[in-house]
């Protein structure tokens, strides 16, 4: 048993409210419980820094775990041992290879937020081209780090990237947002890293060039062949910005490298890109890649609309009428609040005391892995 300790004083000069919650510390104390909750009784909460790289335990994937996984989610495709003897997972099963990992990227104490509060925002999956499925047998590990925690009228919301790995090859990269509900002004502590689009820039003519080279963070690495107009580049850039309050940037910083297409349509440097800035109310290089290229992996709508589902694959579901069949049965207390209705109610989650709607929020995010693109 772990216990939670909450500390409480008598003010006998209230006499309508005498017992008071002592705030100094609650925060961490919960944070203390819900790691040694998770991670072992024995286990001590450490000293975590937000920049950290957190790496989960190996996992073993077994057949009978993926196909448990398949029945607590209602995803009734091929993922039986029945029907084959090469046991497929779906994606939507990265999240319990990796849990622990991306769990430990909300414990920083730098993230100062209460864990009662923490709401589960999205899941958002991308599978590594060239990279097989995840199958019964294999052995993978995750690694994760925080790439943003922002505040807004909403409370600190926290996104953190994993990647799981298998062989030590990357097979899948899942990107979870979490937010703390509540008023946060704790500015100094929050940023935001962005991998940037492929941004592609056709110099028509030499004034296009010459404002290019007159940017001090651009920075021109062929010896070789100068650049001329016509010449048509590929920008690869990752931002990183902290901020100063909720609409200006205390500062950003932009690298990266910029490529050309060789004769073989493989890419080949040519420049690289570093920005630095302090008190800014934007980006500049994204503003000015924006304006004078186009982005490569910006969405593309389609010409006539798809559905995903059909007669035999309806779009309408009925969430589990009790909380004892969840995600935790695989997932071992990720959502504790889920599973006892005095803990929400306690914690004032909203609908809490619906006795549909606390599985429906957990089950509910687990509804698109059963929707998958084969090619």
């Amino acid at each position: 048993m772990v216990p939670l300790y909450l500390q409480f004083k008598y003010e006998p000069s209230q006499p309508y409210a005498p017992i008071h919650e002592i705030a100094e510390g609650r925060n961490k104390r919960i944070k203390e419980f819900y790691w040694q909750l998770w991670f072992g009784d024995d286990e001590g909460l450490p000293e975590l820094n937000v920049r950290d790289t957190f790496v989960g335990p190996d996992v073993t994937i077994s057949a009978s775990d993926v196909e448990a996984f398949c029945a607590v989610v209602g995803n009734q495709e091929n993922f039986k041992t029945v029907r084959t003897d090469g046991v497929k997972a779906p994606m939507g099963f990265a999240i319990v290879t990796g849990w622990q990992a991306i769990m430990k990227a909300i414990f920083p104490s730098s993230i100062d937020s209460d864990l009662l509060k923490l709401v589960h925002l999205s899941n958002v999956f991308k599978v590594i081209p060239g990279s097989r499925p995840l199958k019964a047998g294999d052995v993978c590990r995750a690694e994760a780090r925080v790439v943003a925690v922002v505040n807004s009228d909403s409370g600190k919301t926290v996104r953190v990237s994993r990647r799981v790995l298998c062989e030590d090859n990357t097979v899948i990269e899942v990107q979870s947002a979490f937010l703390f509900r509540g008023r946060f002004t704790d500015f100094e502590n929050t940023f935001k890293t962005i991998n940037e689009p492929d941004y592609t820039v056709e110099l028509l003519t030499g004034a296009d060039v010459g404002v290019l080279l007159s940017k001090d963070s651009f920075e021109w690495a062929d010896e070789v062949k100068p650049l001329t107009a016509g010449t048509r580049l590929i920008f690869r850039l990752c931002s990183e910005v902290t901020y100063k309050d909720k609409v200006n940037y205390r500062s950003v910083a932009v690298a990266g490298d910029v490529f050309v297409r060789g004769h073989l349509s493989h890419l080949v440097k040519v420049a690289y890109v570093d920005f630095e800035r302090d008190e800014s109310q934007g980006n500049p290089i994204i503003t000015y890649l924006q304006r004078h290229g186009s982005a490569k992996s910006t969405p593309i709508p389609l010409a006539v609309e798809y559905h995903f589902t059909s007669s035999t694959n309806p779009s309408l579901y009925h969430a589990p009428a009790t909380n004892e069949l969840s995600l935790e049965t695989l997932t071992p207390s990720i959502q504790i609040p889920t599973l006892q209705p005095m803990l929400p109610c306690r914690v004032r989650l909203p609908m809490a005391c619906s006795p549909a709607q606390l599985p429906d929020d957990l089950w509910r995010p687990s509804l698109p892995w059963a929707f998958q693109i084969v090619s």
